[in-house]
């Protein structure tokens, strides 16, 4: 009988393995800073209303997912960002430029959608979890009606620029 060593093959990425991705599949800064922004919002999400680190976080998902198969805990959770998303945290203070600081205040719609999305992403990639897209739309996504008229356009590079200033004014 042979003996098939797989301890090298693996069904997640790391964190570093989802940002070089990422960044190589579009060669966009822009991309990869998305990505870390909606990864340091989750951060600051999971400390604040459950004291765990992002990464316990998922590894916790993971488990329930590996159990029962299914993504509701994950969907809720999603669910609790997003609301998160939407309001004032003056509990949080974050470093701006020039040595200033400020308070998390909530986000706009069109960023919120892309907070949620990242963190999709790394939760399927890092966690190995792939949500249902008809299941994410029912109860997480930002709807059409609560984006504003130019929000509900494809984003361009002013958009990009609003939401990197968001999240350097948390």
């Amino acid at each position: 009988m042979s003996y098939l060593d797989e301890s090298y093959l693996t069904e997640t990425l790391t964190e570093k393995q989802l940002c070089e991705l990422t960044y190589n599949k579009s060669k966009s800064l822009d991309s990869l800073h998305n990505l870390k922004s909606s990864l340091s919002t989750f951060q600051y999400f999971t400390q604040d209303e459950f004291q765990r680190d992002k990464d316990q976080v998922l590894k916790d998902l993971v488990i329930i997912y590996k159990n029962n198969r299914d993504t509701k805990s994950t969907l809720i959770l999603l669910q609790k960002f997003k609301n998160w998303l939407g309001e004032d945290h003056d509990n949080i203070i974050t470093n701006c430029g020039h040595g200033g600081t400020k308070k998390k205040k909530a986000v706009s719609a069109i960023t919120k959608k892309f907070y949620l999305e990242g963190v999709k992403k790394w939760i399927r990639l890092c966690g190995n979890i792939k949500i249902d897209n008809d299941d994410f739309r029912d109860l997480v996504s930002v709807k059409v009606s609560e984006l504003t008229e130019t929000e509900s356009d494809p984003v361009n590079s002013e958009k990009h620029q609003v939401i990197v200033k968001e999240f350097l004014q948390q």
